[in-house]
């Protein structure tokens, strides 16, 4: 069936939020990480004097502060973007992180028994730095793809807890981050705490924006291909397009010798009955007349839009459904109407409009030949000085947007809705498209039974 609706609505990846979730599932079960080792290596290091010792249970507490504030960060900003989808007004996606993540560091701080994280310095440069990358990376499609780019920046920036040099800064203030910092301080080994810190701060931080610009690269490129597929699409539709309007007009020019010999035949038809009027010539050469006049008539509402004649609705709707009498479906079309509105005379070009009616009926095919049980139908009724034809079938509906051009949808390459359409308005009627009691869809075509202007 032919789409009618374009979704007002973007949708909304729900596979953000719940990996937002599952990422704030693991910030919580990551409270529950043991810091023993930590302790033990600081243990260690007063026993053997070694700095080796100081440095391993830094790195130990940044792997374990790095876990926790990727969890939590990486969560909220998904759950960001993909609850902010959802709500009936407009803000930022930052916003919900911006003020979620300070709320549970300090939700983790009230109900803590042991070593209380500290949300200082390095947190807020953190926040600082996800709210950068998710501005850069606004266009990087995938939660995958983001949470990779803002764990790097992220864990980059936990190494600012164990510097000694940055503590009078706010940097490190938690218990944790000022034993091992204090101890290096006695131990006069803070310039490896310092050096170590650095050098790894700046390697992740540099590998953080290698990466984001390498994700930011792969989507435009991503995004261009789709682009150029877009492209090739339209291009092909356009070649489609024009090898139909050039065999268009050979028709057109075919059609418009026919009317030479007809017009020869209408001619010699006059001279016969003029030379002999027996009851018996008159007969035939009556025949004769009529069907080349009829044929005349075809041959002008092919070639000219506003050429009209009135017919029956029932000669009409026959004509349609004797062209899809080849077709193996042709028995799923179903016909509504009472035989008082189908002996209604309406002016109209009656090639035209069967073949934009068959048009209707090939697409309401294509969108229920998946069904179980198929169903098609044409409902004829009068309202007042009007005459409408529905054409409703059992499909999907509209969900998917109308087609845009000459494509009919539904994989169609027929005449398309354009051709529809025009059809439809040349014959002074209009077109509605909507989603019927059933679920399928269905076209409305309102046609006048009075033509004022002709």
């Amino acid at each position: 069936m032919i789409d009618d609706q374009v979704s007002l609505r973007k949708y909304i990846p729900s596979h953000y939020v719940i990996s937002g979730a599952g990422f704030l599932l693991l910030w919580i079960l990551a409270q529950l990480v043991p810091t023993g080792k930590v302790f033990h290596f600081m243990k260690m290091a007063v026993e053997v004097g070694d700095s080796g010792y100081i440095l391993a249970a830094a790195v130990l507490l940044v792997l374990i502060n790095s876990t926790r504030a990727i969890s939590l960060y990486v969560g909220w900003f998904l759950l960001g973007d993909g609850i902010t989808g959802y709500v009936p007004f407009r803000i930022p996606s930052w916003i919900i992180p911006l003020v979620a993540i300070p709320l549970s560091y300090n939700l983790i701080s009230s109900l803590s028994r042991g070593i209380v994280p500290h949300f200082g310095f390095p947190a807020v440069l953190s926040m600082a730095s996800v709210l950068i990358l998710h501005f850069m990376t606004r266009e990087v499609s995938g939660w995958f793809n983001k949470a990779l780019a803002l764990a790097l920046f992220i864990f980059s920036f936990q190494w600012f807890d164990v510097i000694p040099l940055l503590t009078p800064y706010g940097a490190g203030w938690g218990e944790l981050s000022m034993s091992i910092k204090g101890l290096a301080i006695l131990m006069e080994r803070e310039m490896v705490l310092n050096i170590a810190g650095f050098t790894l701060f700046c390697s992740l931080f540099l590998g953080g924006i290698i990466t984001s610009e390498l994700l930011i690269a792969y989507s435009a490129q991503i995004k261009n291909l789709s682009l150029l597929r877009e492209n090739e699409k339209k291009l092909a539709l356009m070649r489609e397009e024009s090898i139909r309007n050039r065999g268009a007009v050979e028709l057109q020019r075919l059609v418009h010798d026919l009317k030479r010999p007809l017009t020869t035949i209408t001619g010699l038809t006059d001279v016969i009955l003029a030379l002999d009027d027996t009851e018996e010539m008159k007969c035939h050469t009556s025949v004769i007349s009529k069907a080349a006049n009829n044929m005349n008539g075809m041959v002008s509402e092919i070639l000219y839009a506003n050429a009209r004649r009135k017919v029956k609705v029932s000669e009409l709707i026959d004509y349609t459904r004797n062209q899809i009498s080849p077709f193996d479906w042709k028995d799923q079309v179903r016909l509504e109407a009472d035989n008082s509105v189908l002996q209604i005379e309406i002016p109209v070009n009656l090639i035209r409009l069967s073949r934009a009616l068959v048009n209707l009926l090939d697409n309401s095919h294509r969108a229920v030949r998946d069904m179980e049980e198929p169903f098609i139908c044409i409902d004829v009724s009068s309202s007042g000085d009007e005459i409408s034809i529905i054409v409703r079938d059992n499909g999907p509906g509209f969900a998917k947007g109308i087609p845009q051009g000459n494509v009919s949808g539904w994989d169609s390459t027929g005449i398309g809705l354009g051709f529809v359409r025009q059809v439809v308005e040349d014959n002074g009627g209009t077109m509605v498209l909507s989603d019927n009691s059933h679920g399928g869809g269905q076209v409305e075509i309102r046609l006048p039974i009075s033509n004022e202007n002709n």
